[in-house]
Protein backbone atom coordinates (compact mmCIF):
# COMPACT_ATOMS: atom_id res chain seq x y z
CA UNK A 1 0.00 0.00 0.00
CA UNK A 2 2.56 2.30 0.69
CA UNK A 3 4.51 1.75 -2.59
CA UNK A 4 1.24 3.05 -4.31
CA UNK A 5 1.03 6.28 -2.10
CA UNK A 6 4.55 7.10 -2.98
CA UNK A 7 4.10 6.28 -6.77
CA UNK A 8 0.97 8.68 -6.94
CA UNK A 9 2.81 11.08 -4.69
CA UNK A 10 5.76 10.63 -7.48
CA UNK A 11 3.44 11.23 -10.13
CA UNK A 12 1.69 14.69 -8.96
CA UNK A 13 5.09 16.37 -8.00
CA UNK A 14 5.90 15.16 -11.94
CA UNK A 15 2.76 16.70 -13.25
CA UNK A 16 3.46 20.18 -10.80
CA UNK A 17 6.68 20.26 -12.28
CA UNK A 18 5.72 19.84 -15.64
CA UNK A 19 2.69 22.12 -15.59
CA UNK A 20 5.30 24.92 -14.04
CA UNK A 21 8.16 24.29 -16.43
CA UNK A 22 5.75 25.00 -19.36
CA UNK A 23 4.31 28.09 -17.50
CA UNK A 24 7.29 29.26 -17.70
CA UNK A 25 8.37 28.34 -21.21
CA UNK A 26 5.65 29.99 -22.58
CA UNK A 27 6.44 33.49 -20.91
CA UNK A 28 9.95 33.22 -22.24
CA UNK A 29 8.18 33.22 -25.72
CA UNK A 30 6.29 36.07 -26.05
CA UNK A 31 5.26 36.91 -29.33
CA UNK A 32 6.11 40.48 -31.29
CA UNK A 33 3.84 42.71 -30.85
CA UNK A 34 4.46 44.87 -33.94
CA UNK A 35 5.92 43.93 -37.49
CA UNK A 36 7.44 45.90 -39.95
CA UNK A 37 6.83 45.21 -43.32
CA UNK A 38 8.33 46.12 -46.48
CA UNK A 39 7.60 45.34 -50.03
CA UNK A 40 9.32 46.47 -53.16
CA UNK A 41 7.35 45.64 -55.88
CA UNK A 42 9.85 47.75 -58.36
CA UNK A 43 13.77 48.26 -58.65
CA UNK A 44 14.50 51.18 -60.44
CA UNK A 45 18.01 51.68 -60.08
CA UNK A 46 19.62 48.48 -59.14
CA UNK A 47 22.79 49.79 -58.28
CA UNK A 48 21.78 52.62 -55.64
CA UNK A 49 19.04 49.59 -54.70
CA UNK A 50 22.14 47.28 -53.59
CA UNK A 51 23.45 50.21 -51.25
CA UNK A 52 20.07 49.56 -49.36
CA UNK A 53 19.61 46.19 -49.66
CA UNK A 54 22.81 45.21 -48.13
CA UNK A 55 22.78 47.71 -45.47
CA UNK A 56 18.91 48.67 -44.03
CA UNK A 57 18.65 50.88 -40.99
CA UNK A 58 19.95 50.00 -37.71
CA UNK A 59 17.41 47.38 -36.79
CA UNK A 60 19.08 45.55 -33.67
CA UNK A 61 19.70 48.33 -31.99
CA UNK A 62 16.75 49.87 -32.40
CA UNK A 63 15.40 46.73 -30.74
CA UNK A 64 14.02 45.00 -34.05
CA UNK A 65 14.69 41.92 -35.56
CA UNK A 66 14.83 40.39 -39.07
CA UNK A 67 11.82 37.30 -39.22
CA UNK A 68 12.79 37.46 -42.98
CA UNK A 69 15.14 39.94 -45.37
CA UNK A 70 14.95 38.53 -49.12
CA UNK A 71 14.31 38.58 -52.77
CA UNK A 72 13.49 34.95 -52.95
CA UNK A 73 10.09 35.01 -53.59
CA UNK A 74 7.58 32.41 -54.55
CA UNK A 75 4.39 33.67 -55.76
CA UNK A 76 1.12 31.69 -54.84
CA UNK A 77 -1.68 33.94 -56.59
CA UNK A 78 -0.81 37.43 -58.91
CA UNK A 79 2.73 38.86 -58.54
CA UNK A 80 4.97 37.99 -55.84
CA UNK A 81 7.31 41.25 -54.67
CA UNK A 82 11.30 41.66 -56.17
CA UNK A 83 12.35 41.58 -52.19
CA UNK A 84 10.11 41.66 -48.83
CA UNK A 85 11.56 42.73 -45.47
CA UNK A 86 9.62 41.45 -41.94
CA UNK A 87 10.66 42.85 -38.90
CA UNK A 88 9.61 42.43 -35.59
CA UNK A 89 9.13 44.35 -32.52
CA UNK A 90 8.14 44.08 -29.29
CA UNK A 91 5.26 47.26 -29.78
CA UNK A 92 3.94 49.14 -32.27
CA UNK A 93 5.57 52.81 -30.08
CA UNK A 94 8.95 50.64 -31.34
CA UNK A 95 8.71 49.76 -34.50
CA UNK A 96 7.52 53.71 -35.11
CA UNK A 97 10.72 54.88 -33.28
CA UNK A 98 12.94 52.73 -35.76
CA UNK A 99 11.06 54.25 -38.64
CA UNK A 100 11.72 57.79 -37.18
CA UNK A 101 15.39 57.39 -36.62
CA UNK A 102 17.54 59.31 -38.58
CA UNK A 103 19.46 56.51 -40.08
CA UNK A 104 15.92 55.10 -41.50
CA UNK A 105 14.93 58.13 -42.55
CA UNK A 106 18.10 58.17 -44.99
CA UNK A 107 17.64 54.88 -45.83
CA UNK A 108 14.18 55.76 -47.14
CA UNK A 109 14.89 58.54 -48.82
CA UNK A 110 17.46 56.14 -50.50
CA UNK A 111 15.02 53.63 -51.23
CA UNK A 112 12.34 55.84 -52.77
CA UNK A 113 14.72 56.84 -55.36
CA UNK A 114 15.88 53.41 -56.13
CA UNK A 115 12.96 51.51 -56.12
CA UNK A 116 8.96 51.38 -55.58
CA UNK A 117 8.19 50.28 -52.05
CA UNK A 118 5.06 50.22 -49.58
CA UNK A 119 6.07 50.39 -45.39
CA UNK A 120 3.90 50.01 -43.06
CA UNK A 121 3.34 48.24 -39.37
CA UNK A 122 1.37 45.45 -38.83
CA UNK A 123 0.32 44.94 -35.11
CA UNK A 124 0.57 41.12 -33.51
CA UNK A 125 -1.41 39.19 -32.83
CA UNK A 126 -2.20 38.21 -28.76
Amino acid sequence: MKTHHAAALAMLAGFGLGAISITGISAQGKSPSAYAIIDTSEVKDAELYKTIATKGPPTESAGGHYLARTGNIIALHGDAPKRFVIIAFDSVEKAKAWDALPASTEIHAIADKAATQRRFIVEGME
